[in-house]
């Protein structure tokens, strides 16, 4: 079996992996590999969502999930007045996703925050969208009829 240093399980590489033609070869071949390596101790669970998940994403799709629904939460809290101490878990929470998405190996760093912003500027539109909605409604309500 092949070390780390000469591409791990894949033997071949992370680049040569990747430039194969296509998701279904990639999966394939993992699933042969990791047959292969008798050696590397792995749950049966993370063994099929690796081979499903051949696939590459920029940007992560966890960071752009994670970052947009707690940003529009802590605009919700924010625009309550109370219940402050929840933000900084939220911003914990955030964190925790895109670390884990690197940690694990399925996303670079670049992957996370561009996900991360994409998430943000959702947010950031969104809250722009209901605040001149809510501001069109106010001062239509306050104007005589």
């Amino acid at each position: 079996m092949a070390d780390a240093a000469n591409g791990g399980v894949l033997e071949q590489g992370v680049q040569a992996f990747y430039r194969m033609p296509d998701k279904a070869s990639r999966s394939a071949y993992l699933e042969k590999r990791l047959e292969a390596s008798s050696g590397l101790q792995m749950p049966e669970l993370l063994r099929e969502h690796w081979v499903e998940e051949t696939g590459y994403s920029f940007p992560s799709g966890h960071a752009f999930a994670a970052s947009a629904l707690a940003g529009w939460f802590m605009f919700m809290i924010l625009c309550a007045g109370r219940r402050h101490w929840l933000l900084p878990v939220f911003w914990g929470w955030v964190v925790a996703v895109c670390y884990s998405r690197v940690l694990l190996g399925v996303h670079r760093p670049q992957d996370v925050m561009a996900g991360t912003v994409e998430g943000m500027a959702l947010v950031a539109v969104a809250v722009l969208a209901s605040s001149g909605i809510l501001g069109w409604r106010k001062k239509q309500n306050q104007e005589p009829l």
